[in-house]
């Protein structure tokens, strides 16, 4: 499984790269935005002791919030970051570099 889901995230990775350069004279802008373990329906159905565990091994001890997620798209849509493209976004609180 670790394979198919390295290959898959790989390719969109090389998807959001080439295609930011393919888009660069228009006003289109690709990103990606990578989360780490956020907070939300899939960790409230860990079981609490494995949830607690899990997070301890998180640098930040904490999950990502959902609005973390949130502010960081507003922050790539904002006129601003009409040169932020090709970019990988990685909200994670330091899970993976």
């Amino acid at each position: 499984m670790e394979t198919i889901y390295s290959t898959m995230k790989s390719a969109q990775l090389g998807f959001v790269k080439a295609l930011s350069q393919e888009l660069a004279l228009t006003s289109v802008t690709v990103n990606a935005i990578a989360p780490g373990f956020v907070a939300g329906n899939m960790a409230s159905e860990w079981q609490e002791d494995e949830l607690q565990a899990m997070i301890t091994e998180l640098p930040q001890q904490r999950l990502v919030l959902p609005s973390e997620v949130a502010h960081t798209c507003a922050y790539l849509y904002h006129p601003n970051a009409r040169s932020v493209t090709g970019t990988i976004q990685k909200v994670n609180g330091a899970w993976y570099i």
